[in-house]
């Protein structure tokens, strides 16, 4: 089992590792690149569109390795609705609003196709709670919640290099293990091969960043990760520590500018990153901060359950209010 684990794994990054320096040249001659300038660290032009490579090896991957069933077909198929919104955004520039109403639509036609949260844990007691589809459009309003808000609280996060991919690796591989402790197999390979495209992406986008995943990278990998949440059964609970650091980097910072009457769509420097690199720490050490976090409460969440993982919870948004705080006043005082 571990080998053919382990063989969807190198197919997926052989895959990736090969696409991703051609779509880096598409995307310079088509001029979807970013330039230096504004709250961009970079100083020279750096190719967009990372998330196509990330797409097209996944998908070749999985075509080639199995045959999807109709529910992956509509996760795949979600998916791509996902990275073209990004595309256009990434070349064009399209409005918040038509990128949020178009990932709204795609999050519905995922809960049309039957995909959705019908059931959540009582972590004090580990019953569950009586289904949530028996209320109807609840339980749909929370999955496609869940959908557009981790798409986008990662797409907030992309800051800086090698962040959000490694982050990703991290969250997708302990994905992994949890499908595969419930003997989910097929969600387990889903996961191996999305960590594949994604952990030879990495290899590219690390400092100094070559490609940038750009919208159609982190909406389709917050997309997928979300996907892969209630796809591979995991609890919701377990899916927010998995995934809880890029969610509250994202959900810090959308309360910093409401706080501040500030767009929430409008991009600034007040994420937790922007400002460990104002107190003089490189982009390597602070995605290894980054790293370190998501690695120990991905781990945690694989040996602790019930109230352990409120409690876990907890500790993790204390850490980033603590840590998100101090820099800030540290911020206000270099000022």
């Amino acid at each position: 089992m571990w080998l053919s684990f382990l063989g969807l794994f190198v197919f997926a990054f052989t895959a990736s590792l090969f696409l991703t320096p051609f779509i880096g040249i598409l995307a310079n001659k088509l001029r979807i690149v970013d330039v230096p300038g504004g709250r961009h660290l970079h100083d020279r032009v750096v190719p967009k569109l990372g998330g196509v490579a990330i797409f097209l090896s996944f998908i070749l991957v999985v075509l080639v390795t199995h045959r999807p069933t109709l529910t992956e077909w509509t996760v795949l198929g979600v998916g791509l609705i996902f990275l073209l919104i990004g595309v256009l955004d990434d070349a064009y520039r399209i409005t918040p609003w038509s990128k949020l109403l178009g990932q709204l639509a795609a999050a519905i036609v995922l809960v049309m196709g039957g995909l959705e949260i019908t059931t959540v844990a009582n972590p004090f007691t580990g019953s569950t709670i009586p289904p949530l589809v028996s209320l109807g459009t609840f339980s749909a309003l929370i999955t496609v919640l869940w959908i557009v808000g981790l798409a986008n609280t990662v797409n907030l996060s992309d800051g800086v290099d090698g962040l959000v991919s490694g982050v990703t690796c991290i969250s997708a591989i302990i994905l992994a293990l949890l499908s595969i402790k419930t003997d989910n197999y097929p969600a387990a390979q889903m996961a191996v091969i999305f960590t594949g495209a994604v952990a030879a992406f990495l290899v590219y986008n690390f400092h100094p960043a070559k490609i940038f995943l750009g919208d159609s990278g982190t909406m389709f990998i917050g997309y997928f990760l979300a996907a892969l949440g209630f796809l591979g059964g995991a609890k919701l609970a377990t899916a927010l520590l998995v995934l809880g650091v890029p969610i509250l980097d994202g959900g810090f910072t959308i309360v910093y500018r409401l706080l501040n009457g500030k767009p929430v769509y409008i991009g600034d420097r007040n994420h937790l990153h922007f400002r460990l690199l104002k107190q003089g720490l490189s982009p390597v050490q602070v995605c290894f901060i980054f790293y370190g976090l998501s690695c120990f409460f991905g781990v945690l969440a694989l040996f602790i359950s019930g109230r352990q993982k409120l409690w876990a919870l907890g500790l993790l948004f204390v850490i980033f209010l603590i840590g998100w705080i101090s820099l800030y006043y540290l911020d206000r005082r270099r000022k």
